[in-house]
């Protein structure tokens, strides 16, 4: 929850009769009330979304802004992962990490994506290359000058340090790229200067 105004119409707010919630408490495991009807949530939509495979559940968009913690996260995952347990589909589960970049410290086991907001250079790729999963930027808006350029440009980025990182291992057609990239600023400042 950004800010008061913001908390002011949420419907966690507890003018809606769910209990005296502060804000930076929503997010938490400190109210079972309001923890209870999260979770309600979470198995309903999932059961709604059961039939659709071109989705993925991300499970809280900017948690390091307002007091989400780490266990409700988790809390919220295995709500999914239990609901989706006897059921044909599954879908992959998402965690935004950090406004730059962070290392990821255990991570839920069920979480197949990391995602990032705004990690330029994407040295976040590199930080986290041992997780095993998916490691994305899923926000990337230039608020100086939004153009096609700073706009895309470090999602492809991040793109092309993922491939770096995870695929290109040996020498391009061309010889152009070093054999293995230390770092992945290598292979995205060569492709996108």
């Amino acid at each position: 929850m950004y800010d008061d105004q913001t908390w002011d119409f949420c419907p966690m707010n507890a003018v809606n009769g769910i209990g005296e919630v502060p804000r930076g408490e929503a997010f938490t495991m400190k109210h079972n009330d309001l923890l209870d009807i999260q979770i309600a949530t979470t198995q309903r939509i999932v059961q709604e979304l059961k039939e659709f495979d071109n989705l993925y559940c991300e499970i809280c968009n900017e948690p390091y802004f307002g007091g989400v913690t780490m266990e409700w996260q988790h809390r919220i995952v295995d709500a999914i992962v239990d609901t989706e347990k006897d059921l044909a589909q599954h879908h992959l589960i998402s965690m935004n990490i950090a406004n730059g970049r962070s290392t990821v410290k255990d991570p839920h086991p069920a979480v197949s994506t990391v995602n990032f907001h705004y990690c330029v250079p994407p040295d976040t790729v590199a930080m986290n290359d041992g997780l095993n999963k998916v490691i994305g930027e899923n926000e990337t808006v230039s608020v100086v000058q939004p153009t096609c350029c700073t706009v895309r440009r470090p999602g492809i980025s991040c793109l092309l340090a993922e491939l770096c990182t995870i695929t290109l291992t040996t020498p391009s057609p061309r010889n152009t790229q070093p054999e293995h990239c230390g770092t992945t600023s290598c292979l995205g400042a060569a492709a996108l200067n």
